[in-house]
């Protein structure tokens, strides 16, 4: 599965419930994605940064990652291991704040 999110073009057009369900299970359940957590986090910041995606579906991959930097509590330091997704997750977010829909 996580294959299939590391490439843009192979999103399937539901996506946007997956990284919602994701979310859920870093908030609740941040320990469980420790041993995958670099890969999971490397696919989520896949889908924020595809600008061939709709906002929606971006901003919720954005959101997860956001997710387990607030999930200090439950699982302390996982998140300062990988500081080079860091980066990547500050452009997007402020990429965020540049998109203007016109109407």
């Amino acid at each position: 599965m996580f294959a299939s999110l590391s490439s843009p073009f192979h999103v399937h057009p539901p996506f946007h419930l997956h990284p919602h369900t994701y979310t859920q299970l870093a908030e609740a359940h941040p320990r469980f994605l420790r041993r995958q957590l670099g890969d999971v986090l490397n696919a989520m910041l896949v889908v924020a940064e595809a600008a061939t995606l709709d906002s929606a579906t971006r901003q919720l991959a954005a959101e997860f990652a956001v997710t387990l930097c607030e999930a200090r509590d439950k699982a302390p330091g996982m998140m300062r291991k990988l500081p080079a997704y860091v980066g990547r997750l500050f452009s997007c977010l402020v990429s965020f704040l540049f998109d203007v829909e016109v109407m």
